[in-house]
Parts: structure tokens; sequence; C-alpha cells
């Protein structure tokens, strides 16, 4: 078993402390997985005790050591501000203004704080000073509420940069000759009493020597002479003209050449428009919100899906008003507004043939906490039996009508709080 840092932790009897407190806990252990153990100390022999330990983003619930279930702070501790030059950074909680809690960056040191006088989360470089960024007006929301283009919940990811290893590089070097040892001359046996001389070796580099060195040099760019302009003279046009000029304003609304999509939060169908669409006639709408709409003078709750460039839209939609985010499960919380006032018509209007209720999907978390394979089953739309594996302590999302179900007592499903 590993028993490797796990980072640092705020513990409490309840999650809601756990996720606001100090972050000064340290867990050790394999992971942070749901059944894994947990402990207090480096040598991975103290297991934790039962509390709720949170890293400022998630919540662990352990019980005599064993984490037994993961759940998300309902605010956390820590904000990510980014596609700003002014105010890019990691915001962390810092504690309460008027009431509500404020965070502060870690390397610039601005504040993100909520605005009672304008009703809104803000961005600015002074605690209750003017909002640069902000969220919504008129937000209720205990937690920052920012556009996910401008903040999201979490820490930042940052980019390691890679150090040129020749800035400072330095060497020095010295080339010689390698000479080849000569044979030796061995003694031939001659009949002549003439004594043979013996060969001297001769150096043939012949003294040759190079010694190099190398250092680094900082580069100074010499300064670029500005030449000096030269005066245009004026022109003289010895032209008069008096008369009356009449412009004519443009007071109409432009239409991009895109669409916006929206998906309907049951049946999923795609809807598109190329027209202008405002939330009661003010705000645009929000990428990943559920609305209450009326689109082809059929009441529906619709998810905004942002802009669409090869797609002429046509549908007629019309936002009433807006729910909330669909990560928070907004679609089960919309009634579709299904009764319209009907149209006066001199024929005879044929009965509506009634349809059936959507189908709805649920998205459940399946886990498999035994080291075989398990088989389970989940079941579609029409009612078929659909049957699906999970390896050894694994686990996955499916969606079905109903709960999924299996026979090993090691199998669990979990409500994730969301649809398909």
């Amino acid at each position: 078993m590993a028993c490797n840092n796990l980072g640092l932790f705020a513990s409490a009897s309840d999650p809601d402390n756990s996720c606001g407190g100090s972050l000064s806990t340290s867990l050790y252990g394999s992971g942070l997985t749901i059944g894994y153990v947990v402990y207090l100390n480096s040598g991975c022999t103290s297991p934790a005790l039962t509390a709720y330990y949170s890293n400022g983003i998630d919540v662990y619930n352990v019980i005599s050591g064993t984490v037994t279930s993961i759940s998300g702070c309902t605010c956390p501790q820590f904000f990510c501000v980014e596609n700003d030059t002014n105010y890019d950074d990691t915001y962390q909680l810092a504690g309460t203004y008027i009431s509500q809690s404020y965070f502060t960056g870690q390397t610039t040191g601005y504040f993100m704080f909520y605005s009672t006088g304008e009703t809104r989360w803000c961005l600015s470089q002074t605690l209750g000073g003017s909002c640069d960024q902000f969220g919504p007006y008129g937000s209720t929301s205990t937690c920052p509420d920012f556009d996910d283009t401008v903040a999201y919940q979490g820490i930042c990811v940052t980019t390691t940069t890679t150090v040129n290893p020749c800035a400072t590089f330095d060497f020095t070097a010295i080339f010689d000759c390698l000479v080849p040892p000569s044979p030796s001359i061995s003694a031939t046996p001659t009949p002549t009493p003439t004594p043979t001389p013996t060969p001297s070796s001769t150096n043939i580099c012949g003294g040759a020597f190079i010694s190099a060195s190398a250092i680094t040099v900082s580069y100074s760019p010499t300064p670029t002479m500005t030449p000096t302009p030269t005066p245009t003279p004026q022109i003289t046009r010895p032209c008069n003209f008096s008369g009356e000029v009449i412009f004519n304003t443009f007071n109409e609304i432009l239409q991009c050449a895109n669409s916006k999509k929206f998906k309907d939060c049951f049946t999923g169908f795609d809807y598109f428009s190329s027209d202008l669409i405002l939330v009661s006639g003010n705000t645009s709408p929000k990428e990943g919100y559920v609305y209450n709409a009326i689109i082809n003078g059929q009441g529906c709750c619709v998810v905004y899906e942002g802009l669409f460039e090869n797609i002429s839209g046509v549908d007629d939609i019309t936002l009433t008003f807006e729910v909330g985010s669909r990560v928070n499960g907004a679609c089960l919380d919309c009634l579709p507004n299904l009764t319209q006032t009907p149209t006066p018509s001199p024929t005879q209007t044929p009965t509506p043939t009634p349809t059936s209720s959507p189908c709805i999907l649920t998205r459940w978390y399946v886990e498999n906490n035994s080291p075989s394979l398990v088989k389970y089953n989940y079941y579609e739309c029409d009612g078929t039996v659909s049957t699906d594996g999970l390896n050894g302590y694994t686990s996955a999302y499916v969606c079905s009508i109903t709960i999924p179900t299996c026979s090993s007592p090691n199998f669990t499903a979990t409500d994730s709080g969301t649809i398909c």
C-alpha cells in the first residue's frame, strides 16, 4: 500500500464548516476514493478521526479512517478568474464583508465580494470598491455566480515554464593531438657488419596546441536614432462650400449570421434561431442555464448551448424567465407552460390528441466495491432492460428511468441529481 501525502484539509463535524475552515490538517494514504483508508501521519499508522475533511472544493466523509462518501462544497473556498489581464488569479475565501463571504487573490491581492448596493457579485481592486467585472444583477446567491468564461470553481491550472539550459552556459575545452604509438622496429639479422641506425619517433603535430573558452554575453541592443520629422507645409485650398447636409440615422437591431442553440430538457430536441433573443426582453441568455420558454407556440424548458455558425435557425423562441444552472439540476425545477391562448379561427379547431409525458432519464452513479466483475441492469425509455458490467473497484455513470439493479451486495447506485 502506498503512503502518499494527499494534501492539506480542514476538518469539522459538518460539511459546510469543513468547506470554509482553515486548511491545516495533512492526510496520507493511497488515495481519496470511497473505501480507501486515510491517515494522520506520514507512516500511515494512525487512521484519521471520524469527521468531514475538505480541501476547499470537495468534502470527504471519513468514518473510523475510511472514506465513505464524497460530495462537492456548497460554496467552494477557491475560485479561478481567467481571461482578464488585470484579475487573472486564484481567489481564496478570506472572511465576511457585510454578512457575505469575500475572497482575495493569492497573487494580485484583489477582491471578489457581493455588492449590496448593486445586488451582484463583483471583482474590484479594493474591498467594497467599484465593480470592474460582475455577475448578474439582482443576484441572491450566497456564492459567486460569475459567468463560466470569467470565473469558475477551483484552483487555477498553471502552465510550467521551461528554463533555457543555455541561459548560463559556460565551458572551457582544450584540444590536443592524440598520436598513435609508432610500431616498434624489430632487429633483422643482416650479413653486413655495418650496424643499422635506430629510427627516432617524430611528433607529427609539430607542437600544435589550441586552447578555447566560451562565456555568456548579454546582448545590449544599439539604440536606433529616430529621424527628426520634417514639417509638412499647410495646403491652402481656395474652395468655399455652403448649403445644408442631411444625415439619415440607422435605428435597427443588427442580426448576426449565426444561430442560438437551445436543447429541450426532457425530449432532447434542438431548436435554433437567428433572431435577437433576450430573457423577459431585457438580458441575453447564459450558456449552460435553463430557461422557461415558448418555442413555436409551445411551452417548454430548454438549456442554452451557445452560438452556431453553420446553421440558419428559423424557430420562434421567446424566453420568459431564467430557472438556474443545468449542473445544479435546474431542469428538474422547471415546469413548462403547456397551456397557450388559442388563436381564433373561422374553422372548427380539432381537439388536440393528448401526448404522453416526456421520458426523463436520471443520471445514476454506479460503483463496484468488490475485486471481481459485477453485472447490473438499467432501463430505457421504452421499458427495455439493458445490461452492463463494472470491473473490480470501478465506477461509472448510467442513464436509466429507474434505479439500476444488481444481485451483488457490493454494487451501489446513487442519484447524481441531474438528468441525461
